[in-house]
């Protein structure tokens, strides 16, 4: 991707599988990372930020995985760079949702459910 094109986001990002408008309701990932992370200065915090949003939403897909044989699989190996739905990318680098499948995937844990915690601290 050029330099000028890294940020702000633009036309190039839905070259590699972000763009606001499409099926993937990336513009639903978007608003993830500016509510809770409080958006973006550039293009390598935004994908800082991002991975934290991968793993939040690859754990709860692999642990549905593992426990049902119906559950839909997830892409997992992009034709070429992509910012979206990715365990590992075109460089075979691991992603932060390779990591939260893997722990998702431990035999046993400790499930926390945010919406149901009882502490008052």
């Amino acid at each position: 991707m050029p330099e000028r094109a890294r940020w702000p986001q633009g036309l190039v990002w839905g070259l590699h599988d972000f763009n606001l408008a499409g099926a993937q309701r990336l513009s639903a990932f978007q608003a993830m990372i500016d509510r809770n992370y409080g958006g973006a200065i550039d293009a390598a915090e935004w994908v800082a930020l991002a991975q934290f949003v991968n793993y939040d939403g690859y754990r709860p897909c692999s642990k549905r995985r593992a426990r049902t044989a119906w559950a839909p699989a997830l892409d997992e190996h992009p034709c070429w760079p992509s910012f979206a739905w990715q365990t590992y990318d075109y460089y075979f680098d691991h992603t932060a949702a390779y990591y939260a499948s893997k722990k998702a995937c431990e035999p046993v844990h400790i499930q926390w459910n945010p919406r149901q915690t009882t502490s008052k601290w």
